[in-house]
């Protein structure tokens, strides 16, 4: 009798810690699913806004002094949401362009500044500079953005980069 009621007794301990395995395990693709789910919104907004600031950008008709100063806040704020994108998929892609369209605009706007007006020279630089980052946004949104045919809610951010030729691409000859 005795072995029997030990035997049920670890019956009863197995089933005990088989069911707290799938709880537990349970539990943990619960936290992971809605910790990616967070870390989409944050890129996602990352994406929006760096959007919206190029957009703004690639619309102003003409270089001057408050301009200037927009243009700069504004690469300043794209400079940290692609920080923030770049340490969420874990590739260093979007923080090295963004340097380096801050780097440019600092030499179209040295030239500005020298004289208080660009010469046709410097317009068609600042014209290309706006085009590119058009072409800019538009290579973002096909990297970073998954098509709705392999995302369940219709469409959403991609955290797995894998193909970053384009970038890399613009980057080269930006």
């Amino acid at each position: 009798m005795k072995t029997r009621t030990k035997n049920i007794g670890v019956v009863i301990l197995i089933i005990a810690v088989v069911v707290a395995g799938i709880f537990y395990i349970y539990h943990e693709i619960n936290v992971a699913s809605t910790n990616k789910m967070r870390l989409e919104s944050i890129v996602g907004q990352s994406l929006t806004k760096s959007r919206e600031q190029l957009e703004k950008i690639s619309k102003l008709q003409e270089l001057n002094n408050s301009n200037i100063q927009l243009i700069q806040n504004e690469l300043t704020g794209i400079q940290v949401h692609y920080s923030v994108i770049d340490k969420a998929v874990g590739v260093s892609l979007l923080a090295p362009i963004s340097d380096e369209l801050k780097t440019k605009f600092e030499d179209i706007s040295s030239i500005y500044q020298g004289s208080q007006q660009l010469s046709e020279e410097g317009i068609k630089e600042f014209n290309d500079y706006k085009n590119k980052l058009v072409d800019l946004s538009s290579i973002i949104n096909e990297t970073y953005y998954e098509s709705s045919q392999n995302h369940p809610e219709g469409g959403g951010v991609n955290l797995n980069i894998t193909d970053y030729q384009e970038l890399a691409k613009f980057r080269q000859n930006f």
